[in-house]
């Protein structure tokens, strides 16, 4: 996959939740409300089927929080593929802070390149560390033009056993 083209679909599927995620942030990382029952999404035409629920996952992702980010409240899910046999998890917080010293923490903090860019208006980066054996983690930072604040979702999938 191109670098451009990797970027682009990191930035859609960030601006997605940003539409379609609602809810303020909770200061200072706080837990959501009580979570919400489990949804069952199925594919039209095929068997698959995904389980998604709201839940605390950010141990489950593992990754760092950003110093000073507010978590959005109701973005942490949890989404269980049967098909794959595995776990989804993501969270996504908001920043007040620069894009470029966001996206500098997370390189050093992760110990690895981001790959940034923008796409119309919209610019983002993703961070991708390495797998460890268990399952897979991404950071996705995005900001829309003339939008104050940064984006930041952490997102982990996890093998099934």
């Amino acid at each position: 996959m191109s670098r451009a083209l990797c970027i682009a679909a990191g930035a859609l599927l960030s601006a997605a939740c940003i539409a379609g995620c609602s809810g303020g942030a909770v200061p200072g990382g706080g837990r959501n409300h009580a979570p919400a029952p489990a949804i069952r999404v199925e594919g039209m035409g095929t068997e698959d089927a995904i389980s998604v629920q709201r839940k605390d996952v950010l141990k489950e992702i593992g990754l760092p929080v950003y110093s000073g980010a507010e978590l959005v409240e109701g973005s942490q899910m949890a989404a269980h593929d049967a098909d794959r046999s595995g776990i989804s998890y993501s969270a996504r917080f908001r920043s007040p802070d620069a894009f470029d010293d966001i996206m500098r923490w997370y390189e050093r903090k992760l110990n690895v390149q981001a790959m940034s860019g923008k796409v119309a208006g919209t610019r983002g980066a993703l961070l991708t560390p390495p797998k460890d054996g268990k399952g897979a983690s991404t950071v996705t930072l995005t900001q829309k033009r003339d939008q104050k604040t940064v984006s930041i979702t952490l997102a982990r999938f996890v093998k099934g056993r």
